[in-house]
């Protein structure tokens, strides 16, 4: 339901048992891959997922972040559209069981303006596919690949962008240890 509707989707399922698959079943023109159980490690998933798009742009969000309006896509890409950037990330707002700390914490991190010039989520992202092709993603990290990935294409000289308008719901309360 986005005002901006020259897109394709792509599905790449680790073995979910939300009924991800008998939802995606009912939308035929969705492009569905499987990453076999066991097997996903993020960086390989997301190029794989590059390889696979047919689009000038790609834009990635995470299965439980949801746009929160009909601009959000619209918002996301305006960026790369513009000539602005090579890659951008969305606003990402906090849900309503969030604990009061992770709601401080991305009140901080996503807020009106770019936190720092070190911040990236691919949560809900977005790169051209040019970007994407000249500097893959490290396929052998397992764990805050989108950061290393950002950090790489501003070494590079390639702009980040921060979209606080595009705006889609996505937190966690993860304990300390966590």
């Amino acid at each position: 339901r986005q005002r901006f509707c020259d897109f394709e989707i792509l599905s790449f399922d680790n073995a979910s048992a939300d009924g991800t698959r008998a939802i995606l079943d009912d939308y035929p023109e969705v492009r569905r891959f499987d990453v076999p159980e066991g097997a996903y490690v993020p960086g390989r998933v997301l190029n794989r997922a590059v390889a696979e798009s047919r689009g000038q742009w790609v834009v990635f969000n995470n299965a439980d972040a949801v746009p929160l309006d009909d601009v959000w896509l619209e918002a996301l890409v305006r960026p790369l559209a513009e000539g602005r950037a090579g890659a951008v990330y969305a606003r990402q707002v906090c849900r309503p069981d969030a604990d009061p700390w992770v709601q401080m914490d991305y009140a901080r991190a996503f807020g009106d303006v770019a936190f720092g010039d070190s911040f990236f989520s691919m949560a809900s992202s977005a790169a051209t596919k040019a970007v994407l092709e000249k500097y893959p993603f490290d396929p052998d990290i397992t764990y805050s690949e989108d950061v290393y990935w950002a950090k790489g294409l501003r070494a590079a000289g390639v702009a980040v962008a921060y979209a606080p308008d595009a705006r889609a719901e996505h937190s966690h309360n993860y304990d300390p240890a966590q």
